[in-house]
């Protein structure tokens, strides 16, 4: 649950995670079609199915060709299916361990751990429909009240390590813009990123082989999608009837463009003085194009469980590049029986 909040950056860095380009997975519509022309994301879960997953979640640095890390987390959760009914299913998250990797700031370390701290025992229980996408989250409030005390708890200790960030970014506005991304049901669902990942595209469709598409709707991107049915190379662990789908997005901006994009980032986050001398530097300094790469790739089991997913976004600017990855696969999983106690979660520190 710690992923959600990324305070301990660079000003720079902090900004370009901020940086939001719209990416093709965006539910295509399902329909009922050819089979041997598409593929259907579709759930066939069962009461009391059982998956355990690891998410791993990097970050580092590319300055003129020297490469640093400067995060890694590694997380490992269950989710179980506790109920199975013909109009969709109620899912559990359940939290099993956490580890951090002090790669850079020990002040990370703290603010994951008092994070990790409030959510650790927290059961979120999403509502899914038959397609299995995630249409509730039933306890949200719950988990919003947690998410406040866990910010309050992150802000302190970031404010107190580096109390000029006041005079640029203001406390209270800082608390203020975390407490809104979690103001209702859809942005707390949101902060759990590892589930949205996993059955974000429940529900849609692919056309089975390789697409591409140009759009500039809002800045000029490519987008290049390949979906497949995979081969068995492993009874124990691949069957018929899996598949996967792949794409990459490439999106190019101005510096110009670029510019505008971060300086809207100052403007909710900086005083108004502030915000504007940053903004003039930001123009000033971006004379050249920003490259945004969004790489993704997803497994299926033939049964809809997710099996592996990857996803990777790459920030270009002249020769500074920031690379943010995450990876959730699959450790193991009891289908069709009862799941059993799960294990205490635990973290690593």
């Amino acid at each position: 649950m710690s992923k959600y909040v990324r305070a301990n950056m660079t000003l720079f860095s902090f900004l370009l995670a901020w940086v939001a380009i719209p990416m093709w997975a965006q539910h295509p519509a399902f329909e009922t079609t050819d089979p041997d022309t598409t593929i259907n994301i579709v759930a066939f879960f069962c009461n009391h199915d059982t998956t355990t997953y690891t998410y791993e979640s990097r970050k580092w640095k590319v300055n003129a060709g020297d490469t640093t890390e400067v995060h890694r987390l590694t997380e490992k959760f269950q989710l179980v299916v506790t109920d199975s009914t013909p109009d969709g299913y109620k899912l559990v998250y359940i939290p099993l361990s956490f580890e951090y990797n002090d790669t850079a700031n020990s002040n990370d370390k703290l603010m994951y751990e008092a994070l990790w701290n409030q959510t650790r025992n927290l059961r979120p229980e999403f509502l899914m429909d038959e397609m299995g996408q995630l249409t509730h989250l039933t306890n949200w409030r719950e988990i919003r009240d947690a998410m406040k005390n866990g910010n309050k708890m992150m802000l302190d200790s970031l404010y107190a390590k580096r109390p000029e960030l006041d005079s640029v970014m203001p406390r209270q506005r800082m608390e203020s813009v975390l407490a809104l991304k979690f103001i209702n049901e859809a942005g707390v669902m949101d902060a759990y990123e590892e589930v949205k990942t996993l059955f974000d595209l429940h529900g849609g469709q692919v056309k089975i082989g390789t697409t591409e598409v140009d759009d500039s709707t809002s800045f000029p991107s490519h987008t290049k999608l390949w979906a497949s049915y995979e081969t068995v190379e492993d009874p124990d662990e691949d069957y018929e009837g899996d598949y996967a789908i792949q794409s990459s997005t490439i999106t190019t901006l101005s510096g110009e463009e670029a510019a505008a994009l971060i300086g809207n980032v100052f403007n909710v986050l900086a005083t108004g003085e502030v915000a504007g001398k940053l903004q003039q530097l930001m123009v000033d300094s971006l004379n050249t194009q920003m490259t945004i790469t969004n790489l993704e790739d997803y497994h299926y089991f033939f049964n809809g469980w997710p099996k592996l997913m990857r996803k990777q976004k790459i920030v270009e600017i002249k020769d500074h590049k920031n690379v943010d990855e995450t990876s959730i696969e699959w450790a193991d999983y009891r289908w069709g029986i009862f799941g059993g106690e799960a294990e205490e979660p635990k973290n690593s520190f």
